[in-house]
């Protein structure tokens, strides 16, 4: 028998920080081995665990081939149905929603970041070619941080990362980049063999804190205390009677005000290890400070991204050389996104619920209310807040459709769930959230079972609903992935990648040129309040958030940190499990401190608990664990977001990051509990 071999270009469509270009080697219409593309500028030919994984993922026996109509909702008895079946539920509930309302914003989806790829965001084109709809809006994962820094200097500023090699110094708050974004640690240690001091600021001794020349563990939520309290030390050694920027005077005189000792108090950082990161920022030539978006995803994190990047602004103005912040590569909203933006009309009024808020405030809306929700590149149940409110919400619509590849906890409540192709069976473009590359994906495979891409879907469901109501959506149905491919790529500004035609990326991925960045550093910095001119950021916060530190040592309730894992992105790869992660999702880590102010020991089992929900685990104990602090993985049966909830008095603004970390439970011994 002849092998046909084929070497294909693919990319990584998870939310990373990497979307990692690949090679991917076919034989006889089956993947058989995935690697890096060495072409690429940012991963250099190398893959993470997951990556390498993909064959197996590819060919789960538990993917979906075929749509699901589930009888019941909730009852697992599904039944196999055609996409004409399919179509037909759909279409015919959209088309008397809308005879029903006389408009379609009784028709709602939640869409974020399962698939990053911009075709992806067809079904998003589909919504709005029917005009005025209601949508799940903001950025739960990075929009403070992004927010925050964009009010603070005036635009959006992203080095590319590889610069990071050229650095002199190198402090990571809140990230853990030898787990969530391994590529960047081959640039860091370049930077560490040419004599940069590697600090590492983080609440858990992560794998990156092993790493490290100088690791200094913050207590959760509180580095406003530990830069404010670098800063200070800046401030007292050094004049800035000079600078002009706006707000420095006032925060200048608040940061004076402030006893140190308050600050390391708050903080829960030693003196010397302040000194000594003060001392980092004054005498290094190209600092590198990089702001992780586990530092934003607590109460007040506003105030605590904007003096981390204030230290970094101060430190260039006071000394005269290059500091660098590393947070966000905006070019996925960059991007021309044709699929969805030729889509929109003029008389579009759509209703924007925020992500945060989603399952709380979709059953109030009126005139109309929403009896429709379709969810795609997502996975709520796994990964959002207020589980049990989005189980009553799914209880509640006229219709529930989940597109996915995988019968997922929240595909497990649907009405019908539609199975989608996986990045090696269709065409994609893919722009990353931190290193600058574009990149092609291309079908490897022929799709399996009867799966579509939701270009696919769009287009059909589009032909099928226009069938019956002709006109109804304007969704252009004789445009094939490759002709969107043409109209994305045709749009860039001209020069801002050194491609002409979408089909030159089939040789090699290609960097954004520089000269034609819109990235670029800030003249207007302020540091006045994004909400009272009258105040700087560090007034807003700096009695509410002091304020809210209530947690006790002993009774708790204790704070719940769920970091990423090297094997595991939230929900995405838990149906290839076969490899021992860092913490299995049936257990906590807790301090040994704490273990024995409880009576546990390891493996003992005990409930978490607070006003939300109740979950089981096993303790692991780790010395190296604060004693106010439980360590849970995401994902399995009971996720540890079933812990979390809305925070109605939250004073960060609309569609911005979700407070993930600020979640509090209680522990106790399961026998305790007389179960």
């Amino acid at each position: 028998m002849n092998e046909k071999t084929q070497f294909v270009r693919n990319v990584c469509p998870r939310n990373c920080f990497s979307t990692c270009s690949m090679v991917t080697k076919v034989v006889n219409g089956r993947v058989i081995k995935v690697a890096g593309d060495p072409l690429h500028g940012f991963s250099k030919g190398k893959l993470c665990a997951k990556g390498y994984s993909y064959p197996e993922y590819v060919y789960s026996s538990k993917r979906l081939l075929t749509p699901l109509f589930q009888e019941k909702r909730g009852s697992g008895q599904w039944n196999e149905i055609s996409w004409e079946e399919a179509y037909n539920i759909i279409s015919d509930k959209i088309i008397s929603l809308y005879d029903k309302h006389q408009t379609h914003l009784a028709l709602a989806y939640n869409k974020f970041s399962g698939n990053l790829g911009l075709l992806h965001n067809a079904m998003e084109g589909f919504f709005h070619s029917l005009g005025a709809h209601t949508k799940a809006a903001g950025n739960p994962c990075l929009g403070t941080g992004r927010e925050s820094l964009r009010f603070q200097r005036g635009t959006e500023y992203s080095p590319r990362p590889e610069n990071m090699a050229f650095a002199d110094a190198i402090i990571i708050w809140g990230s853990n980049p030898a787990v969530t974004n391994i590529h960047q640690m081959k640039f860091i240690h370049t930077a560490r063999d040419q004599g940069a001091p590697l600090v590492v600021i983080d609440p858990l001794f992560t794998e990156t804190a092993k790493t490290a020349d100088i690791y200094i563990q913050v207590r959760p939520g509180q580095d406003l205390w530990l830069a404010a309290a670098v800063l200070k030390l800046l401030l007292i050694r050094n004049s800035t009677d000079a600078f002009k920027i706006r707000g420095w005077d006032m925060l200048k005189k608040e940061l004076l005000q402030c006893e140190m000792d308050f600050l390391l108090n708050k903080c829960g950082v030693a003196f010397e290890a302040v000194k000594e990161l003060a001392d980092i920022y004054k005498s290094s030539k190209n600092a590198a400070a990089w702001i992780g978006y586990g530092a934003q995803r607590h109460y007040g994190s506003s105030a605590s991204v904007r003096m981390i990047d204030a230290v970094s602004l101060m430190a260039e103005y006071m000394f005269k050389s290059k500091r660098d912040v590393y947070y966000f590569h905006p070019e996925l909203f960059q991007m021309p996104n044709r699929l969805v933006n030729d889509h929109i009309t003029d008389a579009e009024t759509c209703r924007n619920i925020d992500f945060r808020k989603f399952s709380n405030q979709l059953p109030t809306l009126q005139d109309p209310p929403v009896e429709f929700l379709w969810l795609f590149s997502r996975n709520p149940l796994s990964q959002d807040e207020n589980v049990n409110e989005w189980i009553h919400l799914m209880k509640e619509m006229d219709l529930v459709v989940v597109s996915d590849l995988f019968l997922t906890k929240t595909a497990e409540l649907a009405d019908l769930v539609l199975p989608v192709t996986t990045h090696f069976e269709h065409w994609d473009l893919h722009v990353s959230y931190w290193n600058h590359w574009l990149s092609l994906n291309e079908p490897a495979i022929k799709p399996a079972g009867n799966v579509k891409s939701d270009l696919q879907i769009a287009r059909e469901l589009a032909m099928v609903i226009n069938s019956k109501r002709p006109g109804m959506s304007s969704f252009r149905t004789d445009l094939s992935e490759r002709d969107w491919l043409s109209k994305e790529v045709a749009s860039l500004p001209k020069g801002r990648y050194p491609i002409s035609s979408w089909e030159e990326l089939r040789i090699r991925p290609a960097v954004l040129n520089e000269n034609s960045q819109l990235m670029k550093q800030a003249d207007g910095v302020t540091f006045y309040s994004e909400k009272d001119a009258s105040k700087t950021f560090f007034t807003e916060w700096k009695n509410d958030v002091s304020e809210k530190v209530t947690i006790n040592h002993t009774k708790g309730p204790f704070k719940v940190l769920s970091p990423q894992s090297l094997l595991h992105i939230h929900s995405q790869f838990e149906p290839r499990v076969t490899i021992q992660d860092f913490l299995k999702v049936s257990e906590v880590k807790i301090s040994s401190s704490l273990a024995a102010s409880l009576g546990l020991q390891t493996n003992d089992k005990v409930l978490l608990f607070n006003e939300h929900s109740e979950i089981e685990r096993h303790v692991k104990i780790d010395s190296l664990i604060p004693g106010n602090v439980l360590v849970l993985r995401q994902g399995g049966d009971h996720p540890v977001n079933e812990l979390s909830g809305y925070k109605p008095a939250c004073l960060e603004g609309s569609g911005e990051t979700s407070e993930f970390f600020d979640t509090q439970a209680y522990i106790v011994k399961l026998e305790e509990t007389g179960r």
